[in-house]
């Protein structure tokens, strides 16, 4: 079985087992996270159904944090699939999706700041013309992030001493 039918047989699976469906209200936090590896090892088809969900208050975070990881792994897929999306021209969206790191990162501002680096310098990696508007909106927005980041720490190794 080739990889590409393997990962979508995968997705397929996990969509039946959750009772996911793009065309559902609204899925809960579980339900989104159970596309984390497939969106992680960059199945585009996973990719598509986590941008497709219908979410709300914990799982739209879970969607965040899923669909977040997929810049370092695969910046030009995570850009042609928030153009594909609703996201794409959302100014609100754009924070919570590229700097929602995910529970690992919480209280962790230096650890925040690398990540949300890594992300940009993953993100300027990606040339193609048609994703030049978009990558350079997303790198803004992690710019924005990165120099709140930086004045936080500043401002608490400055109050330590």
């Amino acid at each position: 079985m080739n990889r590409y039918f393997s990962c979508a047989l995968a997705v397929l699976l996990i969509a039946v087992s959750t009772g996911v469906s793009a065309h559902q209200k609204v899925v809960d936090e579980e339900q989104v996270f159970a596309y984390a590896n497939a969106v992680a090892s960059g199945n585009r088809t996973a990719v598509r159904t986590v941008f497709s969900l219908n979410t709300d208050g914990a799982s739209a975070e879970a969607q965040d944090i899923v669909l977040g990881k997929l810049i370092k792994v695969n910046p030009k897929m995570f850009l042609e699939e928030l153009q594909r999306s609703q996201f794409a021209g959302c100014k609100l969206c754009m924070p919570g999706l590229l700097g929602n790191l995910g529970y690992d990162y919480v209280d962790h501002p230096a650890a925040q700041l690398r990540e949300l680096r890594a992300r940009k310098a993953a993100l300027l990696t990606v040339h193609n013309k048609p994703l030049l508007q978009l990558r350079n909106k997303c790198i803004a927005a992690l710019e924005q992030q990165i120099k709140f980041f930086t004045n936080a720490l500043g401002a608490s190794n400055s109050s330590v001493r």
